[in-house]
């Protein structure tokens, strides 16, 4: 995804470009660093969604895992720091094909290291510090939205 032109580079002003107007849902991860980081990811991931979504908290993780199966709009999850190996990224693609799993791009990660793993790469890179700022903004808006 190309965000030559996007005026604030964070993974949300991408998706929204691509997609626009349609509704994108877009989650970040992070951690799973672990010996078992297919099943820490896994948990992120869910944890994410359920946190995140009305009718889910508190469920179980097979009611988030149908939900994410029956999916039928874009739907994004931004892979934490350092990426996952391409096998760890087939085997999170198998587990949930309707997800699109993005990463940002830097000196240390290029199209050349995801050849094969159909994540797509946000190019130019974002800026860590910007995307923090904008999701502790739009957390912050929401919040003060849902208290109104």
């Amino acid at each position: 995804m190309n965000g030559e032109f996007v005026p604030q580079f964070t993974a949300d002003m991408y998706l929204r470009r691509a997609y626009s107007p349609e509704t994108v849902r877009l989650r970040t991860i992070d951690g799973g660093e672990g010996e078992n980081r297919l099943e820490e990811l896994v948990a992120r991931i869910r944890t994410e969604i359920r946190d995140s979504t009305l009718g889910l908290r508190g469920t179980k993780d097979a009611k988030v895992d149908a939900f994410l199966a029956a999916l039928t709009g874009p739907y994004f999850v931004l892979l934490p720091r350092p990426l996952p190996d391409p096998e760890l990224l087939a085997a999170l693609q198998q587990r949930y094909p309707k997800l699109t799993f993005i990463a940002h791009a830097d000196e240390d990660v290029t199209a050349q290291d995801l050849i094969g793993t159909r994540v797509v790469l946000l190019w130019p890179p974002v800026d860590p510090t910007k995307e923090l700022d904008a999701l502790t903004e739009y957390n912050d808006a929401s919040d003060r939205i849902k208290s109104a």
